[in-house]
């Protein structure tokens, strides 16, 4: 998407590409992205944002790449590994990752990047990376985040995450690192007893640690992966319930 506006993406299976698999860029903004599963993406399962050559914005004078760019309840899998993430926020301003499940990611799980560095565009800032479950093995990870130059990481917010590296039972949790803020109210290594992890049923049991541990936004929730309501408080992750 370049330039575009005011739209949802929602219920596709997007696989096996050769490079990206949802991107939106070039004044791209309010567009939400829900209830998807990206699996074996090479790079960058979504990209917020991007480079975009001038004449191409839209409006012509949009200060950022992309803004307000809400990924809610999806599903990733394997995604990453070439160079890649689950969520890129790519000279991206107010981008919004949460209640999403990341299993196996490869490389980084998320990158903070700008690539448009024309004096005009604000600098990827003000994300929000929070209530996301993700299930990993820490040896398939460079890092957590990956945080490039000229970007604002001191304004991103994670937190109330649930981290569970599957190859090291005293993981001691992410480290955000390059100027981004401490987590809060994040779970570390437990179990987060999914039905299924082996059989891709990625939904948790009603015992565990997930269910109601997420905390609220300042925006109504979609519905689950599963098109079902969210309960109060939520559940971490992207599905509302067993």
């Amino acid at each position: 998407m370049v330039g575009c506006h005011h739209g949802v993406i929602s219920g596709n299976v997007f696989h096996d590409t050769v490079a990206s698999g949802v991107q939106a860029k070039g004044g791209s903004a309010d567009v939400l992205i829900h209830g998807n599963r990206f699996v074996n993406i090479a790079g960058r399962a979504v990209n917020a944002g991007g480079s975009t050559g001038i004449p191409y914005f839209r409006p012509a004078d949009a200060p950022h790449e992309a803004a307000r760019i809400r990924v809610l309840s999806n599903v990733f899998v394997r995604n990453g590994q070439q160079a890649g993430a689950a969520i890129a926020y790519v000279g991206c301003d107010a981008g919004v990752f949460a209640h999403n499940t990341v299993i196996e990611p490869r490389r980084w799980v998320v990158r903070i990047l700008q690539e448009t560095t024309d004096p005009r565009f604000v600098r990827s800032r003000r994300g929000l990376f929070v209530n996301n479950l993700v299930v990993f093995a820490e040896g398939d990870l460079s890092a957590v985040v990956n945080v490039g130059p000229n970007t604002s990481p001191e304004t991103f917010t994670f937190g109330s995450n649930a981290w569970f590296a599957t190859d090291r039972a005293a993981w001691p949790g992410p480290l955000l690192g390059s100027g981004i803020p401490a987590e809060s109210g994040s779970l570390v290594q437990r179990d987060p007893q999914l039905v299924d992890l082996a059989g891709g049923t990625y939904r948790p049991r009603a015992s565990s640690a997930l269910v109601g541990a997420a905390r609220p936004l300042e925006f109504a929730l979609p519905p689950d992966f599963d098109g079902r309501c969210h309960p109060v408080p939520a559940t971490i992750g992207a599905f509302a319930a067993p």
